[in-house]
């Protein structure tokens, strides 16, 4: 088993393997990535996740994650993209901002099952 150092509030250090799980909107896993050793920053992912989901289904509409994905990088290359960035911000006042917009609280709200599932598999 690994020790994780990955800087969380209140959980500095993990232990396990990294597993990165993106699922389109209906819950089905579309694309996923196990690291065996250290895996990248999580906002240094997205770029080869949108490659691999839009190579094997098409065009991505829109990304929602958790804020270990917000970036300034990632916000302009989704805006470049025209993908919806719907991506939780690293600062709390930035979050309640984005959760005015009824579109964004809907994503957000989807993207939360996603925890349960990450939860699950790493209880397994």
């Amino acid at each position: 088993m690994r020790v994780i150092h990955r800087g969380k509030a209140g959980k500095n250090i993990e232990y396990g393997n990294l597993l990165r799980v993106s699922e389109n909107e209906s819950g089905l896993i579309v694309e996923w990535r196990y690291y065996h050793e250290k895996a990248p920053n999580d906002s240094q992912q997205l770029p080869e996740v949108l490659e691999s989901i839009h190579r094997n289904y098409g065009p991505v509409e829109a990304v929602c994650a958790d804020r270990q994905f917000d970036s300034p990088q990632n916000r302009d290359l989704l805006a470049q993209k025209e993908i919806i960035y719907a991506i939780c911000p690293r600062f709390v006042p930035a979050m309640k901002e984005r959760l005015k917009d009824k579109d964004i609280r809907l994503r957000l709200k989807r993207r939360a099952s996603t925890e349960a599932l990450i939860a699950t598999i790493k209880n397994v």
